[in-house]
């Protein structure tokens, strides 16, 4: 299958303008054929974390191979058709309802699943899981092309020597998934050490694939240090190093390990050579957002006002890239109201309302983004609105201070709330954020 956020190439009447397919598998393809009885592995060929050899010896002879078609992607392609001529059997192509194939495999039987919604929210997996579970029992007995019309003898799967290391790698993968999923449940002090140890045992593992890889990078983001994401993603193979979002998430790390200039610096020839993104203006922002804190608090006000306006463009680019992500536009408001121009204010607002609606659409796909319900604490800041943000104070106490991000967000939240032109409203926030500190 593609991997990452793929556009689908469609018009607005005909479908989703993109495809995220790490969701796709996360949340439906995965639990679909766990629910249908096959352990999983993902064959990750973007960036070449397995060798052909093991690739083709991957597609010869486990059990079951689901293709996904949805756009022309040539890797899939290639792996469909060294299955064809491998094995009899075993070979599922699914697709999405308004995706079209190219000549050859648009004459074969594939499994047809809804998908209006791209981003593969809670409702449109559940459709797709049904859409699998229902239909890839009876292909799965299809017989290949290749052999309906040649009639050679097919591959035995029991001959293959590695079979039995195919499946044990399989069961480590499911269980350093499982670790992962069950990090969030750890204390933070306990949490960092519990990343560190699936950072090691990972290493010891031997070949894994690159979205295994990419996953941890995340765990050690959020749970240990910024050091120690800066040393793993350093330690990669060149080509995975090399990947986009791994080099973002090292600038990120560097600049929060006190390397703002450099990181700013890679972060905009980033952005030349390869574009603007939300995610990649938002860690630009960032960096500037911090630049304009220290000057500030250093008294040095000119700076200061340079970097906050950086810092602004930055966050505006974001948004104006992806309108769905509240990520850039969730630190708008603040620094608008911050800057105090013209018309800032009535920006701010305008803004913040957005970022509501931002905020509201990924829990609605992700109940567990954290980072989500961080941004909707501090719209309430943002909007001077006290009595949602006591009404969330009460779910950060219901749900816990880690499922919030609190202790990142304290020190943006006491800024946001003098902001305020009410003394009351501002009285009335700093005591939140008392109540909102003895959680930590």
């Amino acid at each position: 299958m593609p991997f990452r956020e793929k556009p689908t190439d469609l018009k607005a009447d005909e479908g989703p303008e993109k495809v995220d397919f790490d969701r796709l598998f996360r949340r439906a393809l995965e639990p679909a054929l766990d629910d249908l009885g096959y352990d999983v592995e993902r064959a990750d060929q973007d960036t070449g974390s397995l060798i052909i050899k093991e690739m083709i010896e991957r597609l010869a002879y486990v059990d079951l191979v689901v293709a996904d078609m949805s756009i022309p992607n040539g890797n899939v392609y290639y792996e469909v058709g060294i299955r064809h001529a491998c094995r009899d059997r075993g070979c599922v192509m699914i697709a999405a309802e308004w995706s079209y194939q190219l000549f050859d495999i648009d004459q074969m039987r594939r499994v047809v699943y809804p998908l209006a919604d791209g981003a593969v929210g809670q409702d449109a997996a559940k459709a797709v899981r049904e859409a699998l579970v229902q239909g890839i029992p009876a292909l799965a007995e299809g017989m290949s092309p290749f052999f309906y019309t040649i009639k050679h003898t097919p591959v035995d799967p029991e001959s293959f020597a590695g079979i039995e290391v195919m499946r044990e790698q399989t069961r480590r993968i499911d269980e350093v998934r499982g670790r992962f999923n069950a990090i969030d449940e750890f204390p933070p002090e306990k949490a960092a050490a519990e990343a560190l140890k699936l950072r090691d045992k990972i290493a010891g593992m031997g070949e894994v694939p690159d979205y295994i890889l990419k996953d941890l990078i995340p765990i050690l983001r959020d749970n240990a240090s910024w050091e120690a994401v800066v040393h793993y993603i350093d330690s990669l193979d060149g080509v995975l190093r090399d990947d986009h979002w791994v080099q973002e998430q090292r600038l990120l790390a560097l600049s929060d390990s006190g390397n703002i200039e450099q990181s700013i610096g890679a972060l905009e020839q980033l952005i030349k050579s390869h574009g603007k993104t939300a995610e990649r203006c938002g860690l630009l922002g960032g960096r500037q957002k911090r630049l304009y804190r220290q000057y500030r608090d250093a008294g040095d006000q000119k700076m200061a006002r340079k970097k906050l306006t950086s810092a602004i463009k930055a966050y505006e680019d974001g948004m104006r890239a992806d309108l769905n992500d509240y990520y850039p536009s969730g630190n708008l408001p603040s620094l608008s109201r911050a800057r105090g121009r013209t018309k800032d204010l009535e920006r701010a607002h305008f803004i913040n309302t957005l970022v509501v609606e931002q905020v509201k659409r990924s829990l609605k796909e992700n109940d567990n983004d954290s980072w989500a319900r961080a941004a909707l604490l501090g719209a309430a800041f943002d909007a001077g609105d006290v009595e949602k943000a006591e009404d969330l104070a009460n779910r950060v106490e219901d749900e816990g201070p880690v499922r919030w991000q609190l202790e990142s967000t304290l020190s943006d939240l006491r800024e946001r709330a003098a902001l305020g032109e009410d003394p009351g409203v501002r009285e009335a926030l700093k005591a939140v954020i008392d109540r909102l500190q003895e959680l930590v």
